[in-house]
């Protein structure tokens, strides 16, 4: 299982053993001041904060939103860190993201 929030922290568990087997980071780099937008009382910006994630079954790639709407596609949830593409559609947060069934395409819900 894979959980992210406003702690600019991407975390990776083993649901059996009940404790964290892997941390990535959101993004390392500070972005613009929180203008409007997710309600929130995080320290973070915006870009270091998320709302959505989502695992691609066929591939393993993790799909991670920020607060700013990028999305984000690491390479595994065994390399979280390692970012290998990213995107912005939407000018607002981004709330949920699904993966097909068969991988290929991903849905993404933003508040736009």
């Amino acid at each position: 299982m894979i959980t992210t929030a406003d702690d600019n922290k991407i975390c990776v568990w083993d649901t059996t053993k009940r404790e964290r087997i892997g941390k990535g980071v959101i993004n390392k780099k500070k972005g613009a001041k929180r203008k409007r937008g997710a309600s929130t009382m995080s320290r973070f910006r915006p870009n270091q904060c998320s709302r959505a994630v989502a695992i691609n079954c066929n591939n393993g790639h993790v799909a991670v939103s920020t607060n700013e709407g990028e999305v984000q596609i690491r390479a595994s949830y065994s390399d979280i860190d390692n970012t290998i593409n990213a995107f912005r559609d939407s000018k607002r947060w981004n709330e949920v993201m699904e993966y097909s069934p068969d991988g290929k395409y991903l849905a993404v819900g933003s508040h736009d």
